[in-house]
């Protein structure tokens, strides 16, 4: 019986002590005075990675997506949540509908004008 072909998985191990040891000084490292630093869960959409980067103090930075909802899951405040409706009227809809994200990122000014629209309604 011939050996059937070796199955690889990835394997991605993330030390606690060295993510804590580089984010209270990683912004001003690169930027005069105060820095906001935010984890971008569209890269890497771990919930635990997340909640362990917001107990740091970071923010999120999603796409209006599921990981939207991984950011709030994880335990991230929406004031430091920043995210973007670069998924059309639907995407749009899902920031929209977040009360007190910390700021939305518009790429046209088609999707400013559309998320106003919708921000208006919900006022």
């Amino acid at each position: 019986m011939a050996d059937s072909p070796r199955v690889r998985h990835p394997l991605f191990v993330y030390d606690a002590d060295v993510l804590g040891g580089h984010v209270p000084h990683g912004g001003a490292a690169w930027l005069p005075g105060r820095a906001d630093i935010f984890y971008s869960l569209k890269a890497n959409p771990n919930i635990s990675v997340c909640a362990l980067l917001n107990s740091f103090g970071t923010g999120a930075r999603s796409p209006p997506t599921p990981t939207l909802a991984t950011a709030l899951r994880a335990g991230v405040d929406p004031a430091t949540l920043s995210s973007s409706p670069r998924q059309g009227r639907e995407g749009a809809h899902r920031v929209a509908s977040k009360p007190n994200i910390h700021a939305i990122v518009c790429e046209s000014l088609d999707e400013l004008d559309l998320l106003d629209s919708l921000l208006q309604r919900r006022t």
